[in-house]
């Protein structure tokens, strides 16, 4: 991924690491009682959150962590931070003084945030709310984040609190070819879809389960509408005609190393040049927007059309994988190849 910028500007808000004349403004905020009713502050002195100040101080200039303080006119006025997170989604927590409450700078904030976010390559942004804290349920709807299945309660201050989660997801953006584009499932394409997920000339090189009844696909289509809202998994459908003719995806799997995992087009559209637009795209996906060090491009060994294709883009011979494909136990040799950021540079 990318990294964070260290200062994220609007108008009238600004996101940035915290400096040293702040420490006794963080302070203040931190033993700010109104805040302590919304945000999960532990019971501390004077002393105790001067050094919970520093600490503070000290990860938000950590590049690596998703922490900033919240400024308006370079006034202290608060905290966005990294909750929890993982490859492809996370959660923020925010709080802001009272002193500032119902002027719309958390709304600012968090909408900052969540742009950045999806520029360095999340797929998803979550948030929660106590369940009485209508006020952020409103700043996070105004971010344009709706509301998921999951709540949890947690005890805070010897009360036991209901959490109720939000979240936006940020790859709804199709990614637009000459011929083709890479899109998101929609509610329709699982007919055509089957000719994908149904078919043995297809299937035979891929590793997912095939699926060869309408109902079937139906349920599979939802599911794939779901999983694509947060990874980098997409269809392939026609420019001209928006009709699906096959499925993509990538994957991050190390730190800057990212890899292909399935490319599967229709039988009646191969041989027409789409795979090479569709492994174009995710290269340009892959390098020039999500940061990439490498990219990674597997294939069984006896598929000679896609060793062609990564002969076309140059990729360089790495090893071979050795496993068994889990839907009908056979065994397969992967033959692995990579592509170096330099190399696709040039």
């Amino acid at each position: 991924m990318k990294s964070r910028n260290t200062i994220l500007k609007d108008s009238e808000i600004s996101l940035k690491v915290i400096s040293l004349p702040d420490l006794n403004t963080l302070t203040d905020i931190l033993l700010d009682s109104k805040v302590k009713e919304t945000y999960m502050i532990p019971d501390m002195d004077k002393n105790d959150a001067i050094n919970f100040s520093k600490r503070l101080m000290d990860l938000s200039n950590n590049l690596d962590l998703f922490i900033y303080g919240i400024y308006a006119n370079n006034n202290l006025i608060g905290l966005l931070n990294q909750v929890d997170r993982n490859e492809y989604e996370i959660e923020l927590g925010y709080f802001i003084s009272s002193k500032y409450w119902n002027k719309g700078y958390a709304t600012i904030a968090l909408k900052l945030a969540i742009d950045e976010l999806f520029r360095i390559g999340y797929k998803r942004v979550m948030a929660a709310h106590f369940e009485n804290n209508i006020a952020s349920a409103r700043v996070m709807q105004k971010c344009g984040m709706q509301k998921i299945d999951k709540i949890e309660e947690l005890e805070y201050r010897g009360i036991l609190h209901k959490c109720i989660y939000y979240a936006i997801d940020g790859n709804n953006e199709s990614i637009i070819g000459d011929n083709i584009i890479l899109r998101c499932a929609q509610d329709n394409d699982y007919l055509s879809m089957l000719k994908v997920w149904g078919d043995k000339d297809v299937y035979q090189w891929m590793l997912f389960t095939p699926t060869v009844e309408e109902s079937d696909a139906k349920e599979r289509n939802k599911r794939s509408m779901e999983y694509q809202k947060s990874h980098y998994a997409y269809y392939i459908a026609k420019k001209d005609t928006n009709k699906p003719i096959g499925l993509c995806a990538i994957k991050e799997y190390e730190d800057g190393k990212i890899k292909e995992s399935g490319i599967a087009i229709a039988k009646e559209y191969q041989g027409l040049g789409y795979g090479k637009e569709v492994l174009k795209l995710l290269l340009d996906l892959a390098f020039n927007k999500l940061d990439a060090k490498s990219f990674q491009y597997g294939y069984f060994i006896d598929n000679i059309k896609s060793k062609r294709l990564a002969e076309y883009f140059h990729f360089q011979y790495e090893g071979i994988e050795e496993m068994v494909r889990p839907h009908d136990q056979e065994k397969k040799i992967i033959e692995l190849c990579v592509l170096k950021r330099e190399d696709y540079i040039k």
